[in-house]
């Protein structure tokens, strides 16, 4: 539950409401799910978008100089694979927002805890049909990052909308436990790596992975 307030929405209710959502009782019907990122790869895997006819988002090669060449005159080559669990970075400040319409000069200003302001203000502009002029996204201290803030999320557009619907500035923030649940995290990661080396092991020749 991303927590939005004007200035006259008091702090208690946030509590009361966390409190009410727990007494709601909700019908899930579970579905099949891949929660290994190779699993999902296989042909009969259940598909994270039902119209998709795979669950690859991309793939792509990347090479410098002669690869094949130094692995095969390499006196030396080592071969290993690794496995990256799932991560959650937790910054010091969670996500949170402040909006303001100004209907006098028809211009919307977003202060974010974002690493991207300039994407912010396109994915405003392109969400609310305006003009570039119309949007500015400041960033503040945002008391660290590590990637989940270059993301836009919904909940930062609601609370924008909301600010222009209700003609008075409005802020949205999650807690902790938000944190965990609703922002993106860092992906699981196979690695197979293989590096070819010379006697001494201290100059590498090449490195390949996949």
């Amino acid at each position: 539950m991303w927590a939005s307030r004007s200035r006259s929405w008091s702090r208690r209710a946030r509590y009361v409401a966390e409190d009410a959502a727990a007494l709601v009782d909700v019908s899930y019907e579970p579905l099949p799910a891949a929660s290994d990122c190779r699993a999902a790869l296989a042909e009969n895997a259940p598909r994270v978008h039902r119209k998709a006819p795979h669950n690859l988002a991309a793939e792509f090669k990347l090479g410098y100089g002669e690869v094949e060449q130094a692995f095969a005159q390499a006196p030396r080559r080592l071969r290993r694979q690794f496995w990256l669990h799932r991560g959650g970075s937790h910054s010091v400040e969670c996500r949170g927002l402040v909006a303001r319409h100004d209907e006098t000069e028809d211009r919307l200003t977003v202060w974010s805890s974002t690493q991207t302001p300039h994407a912010g203000r396109q994915m405003l502009c392109d969400l609310l049909g305006h003009h570039e002029k119309q949007v500015r996204v400041i960033a503040p201290e945002i008391g660290g990052g590590f990637g989940p803030k270059l993301v836009f999320y919904p909940e930062e557009a609601a609370t924008v909308v909301a600010a222009m619907l209700l003609r008075r500035p409005v802020s949205g923030s999650e807690d902790r436990r938000e944190h965990f649940v609703a922002t993106t995290q860092e992906r699981d990661q196979y690695w197979d790596v293989e590096i070819a080396f010379d006697e001494t092991a201290r100059h590498p020749w090449a490195c390949a992975g996949a």
